[in-house]
């Protein structure tokens, strides 16, 4: 089981990502989530080992302690009442396409993003009442 992440695909013209897009990561991040899905891609092919390849994006959730990502980092500024770090110059979409998983394993979303979103935030001040200890 390879966790990978949609930055193995590159950049592309044509979003979503699908699953039969070329993998051509240029930057170092993107270009090592090429090479891992690579290589286990070449023990499928040459022992016929069993892979398995989950290409996520931005996922978030109450648990995450790594504030130098995008969710967490902009709700533990947003709780201590600082301004958030911008990230992006708003031109990078990064989004998958997803219906291979919902045809083939029968995924389903079990939330959207603002329900995500409320519950994310709500887990973090829950466990972290004050928000000077994020």
């Amino acid at each position: 089981m390879i966790a990978s992440s949609d930055k193995a695909y590159g950049a592309h013209d044509r979003l979503p990502y699908t699953e039969d897009m070329p993998l051509q990561g240029r930057f170092q991040y993107d270009a090592s989530k090429s090479c891992a899905d690579l290589i286990a891609l070449s023990y499928f092919h040459t022992y016929r080992l069993p892979v398995a390849i989950t290409r996520c994006g931005n996922l978030f959730g109450g648990g995450d302690l790594n504030f130098n990502r995008l969710i967490p980092g902009t709700i533990r500024s947003a709780l201590r009442g600082e301004a958030p770090i911008i990230r992006s110059d708003g031109k990078f979409i990064q989004y998958l396409d997803c219906s291979k998983a919902k045809r083939l394993l029968g995924w389903a979303s079990e939330f959207g993003m603002e329900q995500g979103l409320r519950e994310t935030i709500a887990w973090y001040k829950e466990y972290y009442p004050d928000p000077n200890c994020l």
